[in-house]
């Protein structure tokens, strides 16, 4: 039993004197000679608790009062720092898994503007980060697609949360290409959309390939003489109307 223990779901713990009696068994307060103890926990905007602050001093507490004012003014901003720096971690952690994802990854605010571009983001679009944070995610999108991002996508994305789709998309150097979209509402702990993040996939192989595959499709129809289409194993999947 330690007088640490007690101060854990309490708003402040005060001990102003003969603190070794009263916890015989706390070895670092015999060893330290502490005689008196004052201890308040550490937490953050959510109420949830990130340690405790404590002063522990070899002579009797005078004036209680005063330290517990002092003491509390200290605890809150402690308690500030940590959490700020528990949410930078949390943002650099987050960044590095952002990064390592292949597609493109972008997040924009409730107007439109980037505030999250990912590795994939550049190698897809050829923009770097620190050129295209804070620019509006229409420059990334085609000419004619505008009008459909503001009015359509951006408010259907508002009333549904989610959204998937296929759009054509703008490179840097001037390149059209097609992406799969998809679309996930930001929200924050109050559930309130503060976002949308954006996963873009390059998928213009597929429409090439499905574009060459209707051509020779019509082809096959067109011809006058019969034709077939074989597989690996020699099973038949096409056939003509002639054949």
């Amino acid at each position: 039993d330690t007088p640490c223990q007690n101060v854990f779901g309490r708003k402040i713990v005060v001990y102003p004197d003969r603190i070794q009696q009263l916890f015989p068994r706390d070895k670092a307060l015999i060893e330290m000679n502490v005689e008196s103890y004052v201890g308040v926990p550490l937490v953050n905007s959510d109420r949830q608790t990130l340690g405790l602050l404590a002063v522990l001093s070899t002579k009797p507490l005078i004036d209680a009062k005063w330290m517990q004012e002092v003491i509390q003014i200290f605890a809150i901003r402690v308690s500030s720092e940590l959490e700020r720096r528990q949410a930078e971690q949390n943002l650099k952690q987050q960044a590095q898994i952002i990064n390592q994802i292949h597609d493109g990854v972008v997040a924009i605010d409730l107007d439109g503007y980037i505030t999250i571009w990912n590795k994939g983001a550049e190698r897809l679009f050829g923009y770097q980060a620190q050129d295209i944070l804070g620019q509006h995610i229409g420059i990334v999108y085609s000419k004619n697609q505008q009008q459909f991002l503001q009015e359509e996508l951006i408010t259907s994305l508002l009333e549904q949360g989610t959204d998937d789709l296929e759009v054509k998309m703008h490179r840097k150097l001037g390149e059209t290409f097609d992406a799969h979209l998809s679309l996930s509402l930001q929200k924050d702990d109050r559930h309130n959309p503060i976002g949308m993040i954006n996963y873009f996939r390059d998928i213009s192989d597929r429409k090439r390939a499905e574009a060459a595959e209707k051509i020779l499709k019509k082809a096959l129809e067109n011809a006058v003489e019969g034709i077939a289409r074989l597989d690996r194993q020699g099973r038949y999947f096409q056939v003509n109307k002639a054949y």
